[in-house]
């Protein structure tokens, strides 16, 4: 049998030992913890284009990261059919995350992603029970923090959350991160559904 050896120290091999590993153990948490660094370089790189990436529509921006994810390995697929058209659809073996991305206008319209994404799309299943919310900030004066802070309110909001039949718990946004989480039981099976709340800053208006 041959022995598989990883380089831990650079960042696409550690990301496979992970996920080897996580498949292995049966792991699914340990897999959502690799996918969400690999993501975070996504962004991060995706970010440092914004220049390029601007204009592009919200299908346009999904491509990128699920090309981005391939590349690492992923099977990600954009438009995917599972309970309708999933916008980023991310499977290793058995293991499933699905996000629902937006282009930021208002707390409203990243409202319907939300829906989409816990009322059409996901089942909280053993191998699916995370999630992922996807804000594109292309124009608007408002800051990441005020979006992701004006997004946490709305979705908290008690005659909301009645309206919509829904519970929610969103943790606090840490440190510099630009992203916060929340769980609430799955309306189908009762069982905890995890999400978490990024945003994709894409702004580009340089002034010289």
């Amino acid at each position: 049998m041959t022995t598989l050896e990883f380089d831990l120290t650079d960042p696409l091999e550690e990301s496979l030992y992970n996920r080897r590993l996580a498949i292995q153990k049966n792991d699914y948490e340990l897999y959502i913890k690799q996918l969400y660094k690999d993501l975070g370089i996504c962004v991060k790189d995706l970010e440092a284009k914004a220049h390029y990436a601007h204009s592009q529509s919200e299908d346009q921006l999904s491509l990128i990261i699920e090309t981005q994810l391939k590349g690492m390995g992923y099977k990600a697929s954009h438009d995917t059919f599972h309970n309708g058209h999933v916008d980023i659809h991310v499977q290793y073996r058995h293991f499933l995350w699905l996000g629902e991305a937006k282009i930021y206008g208002s707390p409203t319209k990243i409202f319907e992603g939300f829906l989409q994404l816990t009322t059409r799309y996901s089942n909280s299943s053993t191998d699916n029970y995370h999630g992922g919310l996807l804000i594109y900030i292309q124009d608007t004066k408002l800051t990441s923090i005020d979006i992701l802070n004006g997004w946490k309110t709305f979705i908290s909001d008690e005659q909301r959350k009645q309206d919509h039949s829904y519970e929610i718990t969103c943790s606090d946004r840490t440190g510099r991160n630009l992203y916060f989480d929340s769980t609430m039981p799955h309306h189908k099976s009762g069982l905890e559904y995890f999400i978490r709340h990024m945003t994709i800053d894409l702004r580009h208006d340089p002034q010289k």
